[in-house]
């Protein structure tokens, strides 16, 4: 026989009979303190209570009562740890690593702070700036964040300390209401910032970022963070200073200001604004006599302003004084030429330019413009400037006319726009990373530029070369005979060239890969391989065409498709689906080009400074190219366009570029071939493979003063009244087949294109239903019947009434005779047939 146990009124269990009872109760609440407790006992015979008793609860700290263990993890994986504890509650956690919290780790308690990102912040002891406790952020791997966030009520004065391990490839940014405020990149030691923040809610978010090639290792760290309330008024840390300058030269003023944003800046001259000049820094060019006096910088913010003192700029009347001297240039006949000095000294100034040593007629101005270059313009350029105190004479500059001319602009930190004097009779461009290939009638080529990794240390055996191209840091080039050499960087193999590579007749380069296209239209890459860009597309055949992106690859096909492999982040390999009629391509760092034949531009992949959106206004383009993050094109009457990043004005084509015949791009400059007006071959016309009856159109890139006049030849003989920029053959028949080219003059010269192959491929036998009655038999198992010219998969079809019909055979494929029982047509009245071949 059991017993019942009931205490107060909720809770009620069962003990066996015998024996005493004890009840312990957990995690006992205050709010049970001094409850009334008594027993109730029941069994078959009858029931009784027990007297009262008093509960009382006394008010406990928390208790640790199971310890956490020891774990072992991986870098980057997910650890638990769990504790036990007792005591009043609620009971309120805070994790503690080396023994410190975001609170004292960054020495701040009146601030609420959350982390996020892919990896949490956390609190470390190891690296701080006091010696005690830091905030680190949590391993990351590449294109990854880990962030550390907080908020104050402004204004009021920022201050903290902030460290980061070293990699070139990270960085550190602190940002107040999503505004950059200051970044710090690699590893320079312990640095304080302080923040002036303006009134109201401000957001501060200090972010680590793996932009890549990182190990996950490195990291940001924060300590000492403090925030103070209340008004800054403007105080100057730094002051302009006094200047004493020569006439012509440029002053420069400068302050430091603190104080609650924002800060409102207005310099002045004796005691009066000058307009636009609301910087801390100000700069004023060519400075006369007039220019000198008092200068002086106002700050202001919404709680009041301050003055600096003045400061005085005096001006020392002077002669002419040459800063940068006039540029030897080689230039093409017919095109421009320019020559500029620059020049400080006491206005007014006088020129007088000189050719050969006599003054020419009028060139009185600073910079000489020189148009339809002829051989007689070639020689020896000066200048000569003088003011009331004296007079100088520039160096000379040599103008060289030649009938082509080569043009650079952009970034020159390595020398790469500087063209080189003795580069005469160029007849093609390419551009690397950071250098340039010219090749020259002779068939030799000549590299200037970047030459760390010897990728313009032409190789003595390299002779006969017909085509170049430059990868990132390395140099290809394409002999007569179709084989190819490589020279440069190697870390990869895109040097290697395979062994026994021949017939090749285009050649192609990424930043470390290489590309070979050869005669029979299939494709050889080698090199650097970690996104697949060397992995040839299974079944790709047919190609016309190759380029070399950043580290993607691209083809032409015959039939004006375009097939791309590669590192695909910013689909740069996602070929537009509309895209057709293609008759050149390009490749850009992280973009794609392309020519449709209708000379229309089409561009794909990175667009983040908007390299990919094709201006409006371009028409009839025949040359295409691409850099890091800027796109170039070459139009038929011989102008180009580049367009969008522009830090080193790679975007700012020169006013004497005229008569262009070919472009190239490197990563931030850009290169244009010139010559005097005569036509260039600027796209060679494709081979084309089409079915008889098809409908052909052959099309060639042109450049030349116009007008131009064309004369498509077949096999060498004149087409009757092919005189169009292309040549369309409709309804192509095997007569059609051949080798086509055009032949292209204006007033100045012509030029022949290379040829291009037709081949008509013939039209597959038509299927036939075969009639005599030893194929057509209605036999106790079916209907027999037979089908001839199949040449693939044949489907055949039946219906009952010609508008339903239903497939009954799918073959295999197949060459030559299907044959097929039908059983359901010994139930059939009547039944009809038809084949079709896949």
């Amino acid at each position: 026989m059991g017993r019942e146990f009931t205490m107060s009124k909720n809770m009620r269990k069962f003990w066996p009979a015998g024996g005493n009872i004890m009840v312990v109760l957990r995690c006992l609440k205050i709010s049970m303190a001094m409850t009334v407790v008594c027993w109730g006992v029941t069994n078959s015979v009858g029931a009784t209570t027990s007297s009262e008793s008093i509960l009382s609860g006394l008010d406990s700290g928390a208790i640790i009562a199971k310890e956490p263990t020891n774990r072992v993890a991986s870098v980057g994986a997910p650890a638990s740890l769990s504790l036990g504890v007792a005591g009043h509650l609620p009971i309120s956690y805070q994790l503690l690593i080396d023994g410190s919290n975001f609170a004292e780790a960054l020495d701040t308690t009146n601030l609420v702070w959350t982390t996020g990102g892919d990896a949490t912040w956390f609190a470390q002891g190891t690296n701080s700036y006091d010696g005690v406790a830091a905030a680190s952020s949590g391993p990351i791997s590449t294109n990854q964040q880990s962030t550390l966030q907080t908020t104050v009520t402004g204004p009021g004065t920022l201050s903290f300390w902030w460290n980061a391990s070293e990699s070139f490839f990270n960085a550190y940014v602190f940002y107040v209401n999503g505004i950059q405020q200051a970044s710090f990149f690699g590893s320079s030691g312990w640095q304080q910032k302080t923040i002036y923040l303006g009134a109201g809610s401000q957001t501060l978010l200090w972010k680590y970022i793996n932009a890549g090639l990182s190990t996950g290792q490195d990291s940001g760290t924060l300590d000492q963070v403090a925030f103070t309330p209340g008004i800054t008024l403007p105080t100057f840390t730094t002051s302009p200073t006094n200047q004493t300058l020569s006439a012509g030269a440029t002053a420069n003023f400068a302050a430091e200001a603190i104080g609650t944003p924002p800060l409102i800046y207005q310099w002045q001259f004796n005691g009066a604004g000058i307009t636009g000049a609301t910087n801390s820094s100000f700069c004023l060019t060519n400075v006369q006599a007039s220019d000198a006096g008092n200068y002086a910088l106002v700050v202001t913010n919404a709680y009041g302003k301050t003055n600096s003192s003045n400061v005085v700029l005096t001006i020392n009347n002077s002669a002419p004084v040459i800063t940068a001297q006039p540029v030897s240039q080689a230039m093409a006949s017919r095109g421009k030429a320019s020559f500029q000095v620059l020049v400080q000294g006491s206005e007014p100034l006088f020129y007088q330019w000189l050719f050969n040593g006599i003054n020419i007629l009028g060139a009185t101005n600073p910079v000489l413009s020189l148009a339809n270059l002829q051989m007689g313009n070639a020689g020896t350029y000066q200048l000569i400037i003088s003011n009331s105190y004296g007079s100088v004479y520039s160096s000379n500059a040599t103008l060289t006319v030649g009938a082509t001319a080569v043009l650079a602009w952009g970034y020159n930190g390595f020398g790469q726009t500087n063209i080189p004097v003795q580069l005469t009779n160029v007849t093609a461009i390419a551009a690397g990373g950071y250098h340039n290939l010219a090749l020259t009638g002779d068939g030799s080529v000549i590299g200037w530029g970047r030459n760390l990794e010897g990728q313009i240390n032409v190789p003595s055996s390299l002779t006969n070369a017909v085509a170049i191209c430059g990868g990132e840091y390395h140099s290809m080039a394409l002999r007569r005979d179709g084989s190819v050499c490589c020279w440069g960087w190697n870390q990869y193999g895109q040097t290697n060239t395979p062994i026994g590579l021949s017939n090749v007749t285009q050649i192609a380069a990424g930043f470390e890969h290489s590309l070979a296209l050869k005669k029979d239209g299939t494709v050889i890459a080698w090199g650097y391989n970690q996104f697949g860009q060397t992995n040839i597309p299974s079944g790709l055949s047919n190609v016309v065409a190759i380029a070399g992106g950043g580290l993607h690859s691209l083809a032409l096909k015959s039939d004006g498709t375009v097939v791309a492999w590669g590192y695909n982040q910013f689909s740069q390999t996602n070929v537009p689906p509309q895209l057709s009629n293609v008759v050149a391509i390009a490749g850009g760092e992280n973009h794609s080009l392309a020519i449709q034949s209708d000379g229309t531009v089409v561009i794909w992949g990175d667009n983040q400074l908007e390299q990919t959106n094709v201006p409006p206004g371009i028409l009839n383009a025949v040359a295409i190219a691409g850099g890091e993050s800027h796109s170039m094109v070459l139009q038929a009457t011989g102008s180009v366009v580049v367009w969008k990043y522009n830090y080193f004005g790679q975007t700012n084509i020169p006013v004497v570029l005229t008569n262009a015949t070919a472009i190239a791009s490197g990563l931030q400059h850009c290169l244009a071939l010139v010559n005097d007006g005569s036509p260039s071959i600027t796209r060679q016309p494709l081979n084309v493979s089409a079915a008889g009856g098809a409908d052909v159109t052959l099309s060639t890139g042109v450049t030349g003063l116009g007008p131009l006049s064309y004369q498509w030849q077949l096999n060498g003989t004149n087409i009757a009244g092919a005189t169009n920029p292309s040549l369309s053959i409709p309804n192509v028949a095997v007569g059609n087949q051949g080798s086509y080219s055009v032949v292209v003059s204006n007033m100045y010269g012509s030029v022949t294109s290379s040829n291009a192959a037709l081949t008509v491929l013939p039209l597959p036998s038509p299927l036939l239903f075969r009639t005599g009655p030893q194929y057509l038999q209605l036999t106790s198992d079916g209907f027999k019947l037979q089908v001839t010219g199949a040449t693939g998969p044949v489907i055949i079809y039946s219906s009952t009434n010609l508008l339903n019909w239903q497939p009954v055979c799918t073959n295999s494929p197949t060459s030559g005779t299907v044959q097929y029982i039908d059983s359901a047509a010994t139930n059939s009245g009547l039944r009809f047939y038809r084949a079709v071949q896949q």
